[in-house]
C-alpha cells in the first residue's frame, strides 16, 4: 500500500490530537486499524436471569441506556430542605442511627421487606399528608413513626448524637407534625400573622444567643 495513502490523518476526523491517541495504542497507519482487536468482549447471546447479574453487568447496561448520567456507587439520602428550627441535625441523626448500626438496620429491613407493593404505594401517597392517624400495613403512621424513631435512638450509641434526635422525637410524638403545632399556637395566640411571626423570631433569636454561649 502507498504509505502516503496509508497516513492516519487522511481519515475523516483524525487530526494531530487523535493521531497521538492512536499512536499510544500502537496504531501508526490505517492498516494497523485492521488488526486492532478488542481486548475483551461480552457474550450477549446467553440470556441471564436478573438474579444472576453482577453489579458490573447492571452498570454497563445503565451506562448504555442513560449515557448522560453519572452513576454513583454510594447511597445518597437527602433530608428535608428545612428541618424545624432548633432541630436541624435531627434528620442526620435519624439516618445515622438507622443505617450505621447493623442490629438496627436488620430490624428495619425485616419490617420493610414484609411490606407489599401496595403498602409502599400507600405510604408514598400518605407522605404527602400530615395525618398520622391513617393506617398502612396494619398500623397507624403514628405507630410507625414511634417504632422507627425508637430504632434510630437504639442505633445511636453515643449520647452526643442522641441529643440531636431525642428532643425532636419527644416533641414530634407528643404534639405531632411541627407545622400543625405552629398553626395551633397561632390560632390560640389571637395575634395577627405579622405579630405572631415577629414574636416567634424573637424567641428563635434568644434560643440562638443562648446556644452560642454554651
Amino acid at each position: 500500500m502507498n504509505m502516503e495513502k496509508d497516513d492516519l490523518k487522511l481519515l475523516k476526523g483524525v487530526g494531530p490530537s487523535v493521531e497521538t491517541k492512536l499512536n499510544n495504542l500502537d496504531i501508526f497507519k490505517q492498516t494497523d486499524l485492521l488488526f486492532h482487536l478488542p481486548s475483551r468482549y461480552e457474550d450477549r447471546t446467553t440470556i441471564r436471569k436478573i438474579g444472576t447479574l453482577e453489579s458490573n453487568n447492571i452498570m454497563t447496561a445503565l451506562h448504555q441506556i442513560f449515557t448522560q448520567v453519572r452513576f454513583k456507587h454510594v447511597l445518597e439520602i437527602r433530608g428535608p430542605d428545612r428541618p424545624p428550627f432548633g432541630h436541624e441535625l435531627a434528620p442526620a441523626a435519624f439516618f445515622q442511627g438507622i443505617l450505621r448500626s447493623p442490629d438496627t438496620l436488620e430490624k428495619v429491613m425485616e419490617i420493610c421487606t414484609k411490606w407489599s407493593s401496595g403498602d409502599r404505594n400507600q405510604l408514598n401517597k400518605l407522605a404527602q399528608t400530615i395525618d398520622l392517624s391513617c393506617e398502612v400495613a396494619g398500623q397507624t403512621l403514628q405507630a410507625w413513626c414511634e417504632q422507627f424513631l425508637s430504632f434510630a435512638l437504639e442505633g445511636l450509641t453515643e449520647s452526643r448524637e442522641k441529643k440531636f434526635l431525642e428532643p425532636f422525637a419527644e416533641k414530634f410524638l407528643t404534639t405531632g407534625p411541627f407545622s400543625l403545632s405552629i398553626q395551633a399556637s397561632f390560632e390560640k395566640s389571637g395575634k395577627s400573622v405579622e405579630q405572631f411571626l415577629k414574636d416567634r423570631w424573637e424567641k428563635q433569636k434568644d434560643f440562638l444567643i443562648e446556644k452560642t454561649k454554651q
